[in-house]
């Protein structure tokens, strides 16, 4: 079971690490960020292919889809 620990707790820990530890970590997270949003990306794009293939996927012009999204906001 994972052991709980606050965003607090974390910033403390890494701030005792050295400077050499503290860039290795933010280049890790940085290496996993992009990875999960390459991930997030592709099934994006995978559900879109699949909705364009069953006919769900409608077409419509840039300005329809910035409209649409001025109304979601």
């Amino acid at each position: 079971m994972p052991i709980a620990t606050t965003f607090n707790e974390i910033v403390e820990a890494a701030d005792s690490l050295s400077m050499t530890d503290q860039e290795a970590l933010v280049d890790l997270l940085r290496h996993r960020l992009a990875a999960a949003r390459r991930q997030e990306l592709e099934r994006a794009v995978r559900e879109a292919r699949r909705e364009f293939e069953s006919g769900q996927a409608q077409i419509a012009s840039v300005a329809e889809i910035m409209d649409d999204l001025t109304i979601q906001d």
